[in-house]
């Protein structure tokens, strides 16, 4: 497994004229908490325009990227993938507001290994038909609304990164790699230890994901 880091600049923008910041850090915002964050007055340009009266907040943050080498083949993993994780059922999920333990319950049940969901798979690899020859390569989209709710009880903008994003591709050496941000590192950033405490189990349970299907 190889691990890099970076920083990343995550920006928000405000719009209204109530957007025009008081003083230099946004503690106005009750989910921003911390150093390492500004705000200023920006006219944005967009294609629609320019858009003023925006207040932007800008945080630098420490990300942990993971790139795993695994034995399987493509074709291979992604079958085990795929048919290791549990499936969504979206017609559940729209009944939460009714039917709140009727919801949970089933959620309970569409759990795979690591107690994982799949959300959805984005087959890139085959895009590229489109502009020349196809590659292998598909983003999945994992997690669990349940194990996503314990974060964004304490925060919500822990939503922003759930369900996790996964890659996993081809190289030109025929060589198969599986790739994703930290989930640690990515809730991190929010600096609530409850939150930070799910998602490390969640860099866990990625790990012997893969470990699992790879075989």
């Amino acid at each position: 497994m190889k691990s890099e880091k970076f920083r990343r600049e995550v920006v928000s923008v405000r719009f209204g004229s109530d957007a025009t910041p008081t003083r230099d850090r946004a503690n106005d915002n009750p989910y921003i908490k911390g150093d390492g964050i500004s705000a200023k007055h920006v006219c944005l340009k967009t294609k629609f325009g320019y858009a003023t009266g925006i207040k932007v907040m800008k945080t630098i943050i420490d990300m942990n990227h993971q790139m795993v080498k695994v034995t399987s083949d493509f074709d291979d993993f992604t079958r085990n993938l795929e048919a290791a994780l549990g499936r969504l059922d979206p017609t559940i999920i729209q009944k939460v507001g009714a039917e709140p333990a009727v919801v949970e319950a089933h959620l309970k049940q569409m759990g795979g290994e690591e107690d994982l969901i799949l959300f959805d798979i984005q087959n890139h690899g085959q895009l590229l038909t489109i502009v020349g020859a196809p590659k292998k390569a598909k983003q999945y989209m994992i997690g669990n609304p349940l194990i996503a709710i314990q974060m964004t009880q304490h925060d919500i903008r822990a939503a922003l990164y759930a369900p996790l994003r996964v890659l996993v591709y081809e190289a030109a050496d025929q060589s198969v790699y599986v790739e994703y941000d930290l989930p640690s590192s990515l809730f991190g950033q929010f600096g609530n230890a409850e939150v930070t405490k799910v998602a490390e189990s969640l860099d866990l349970k990625l790990v012997n994901l893969i470990a699992k299907v790879d075989k």
